[in-house]
């Protein structure tokens, strides 16, 4: 086998071992479910998930109610979760994962202000 062809066949054998050799036993999930009343929200509610002493940040920004997952590393988070209310409407929030204990633990607000943002302590 020439030289290229080796090189080719250690190429695709890596990135094959890439996807199999994840650790995903230090992996949680975390569940953020946004439901807006009365309307759309004015402003796209904003999703910020900071990793504490890290730079492994996710961030996302939705308009409409939503029910999204997250599969984040194991360690200490700030979710914080902000956004307008639609004129005369509230937003419901829920934050969901499950600790290193395996006890699922969520967290639950009911917003009625013009414009919020909640903190969410997650430990993974």
């Amino acid at each position: 086998m020439n030289k290229l062809k080796k090189i080719k066949k250690l190429i695709k054998n890596k990135k094959q071992n890439r996807i199999t050799n994840l650790n995903l036993t230090n992996m949680g999930n975390v569940r953020i479910k946004v439901d807006i009343k009365g309307g759309t929200a004015p402003v796209p509610v904003l999703v910020f998930i900071d990793k504490v002493n890290s730079n492994h940040d996710t961030c996302f920004k939705r308009d409409i109610s939503f029910n999204q997952s997250v599969i984040i590393d194991q360690g200490e988070y700030n979710v914080i979760v902000s956004g307008e209310n639609p004129i005369d409407g509230q937003t419901d929030i829920l934050v969901e994962y499950t600790d290193n204990n395996g006890q699922t633990k969520k967290k639950s607000y009911n917003i009625k202000i013009p414009i919020y943002s909640r903190i969410f302590k997650v430990f993974i």
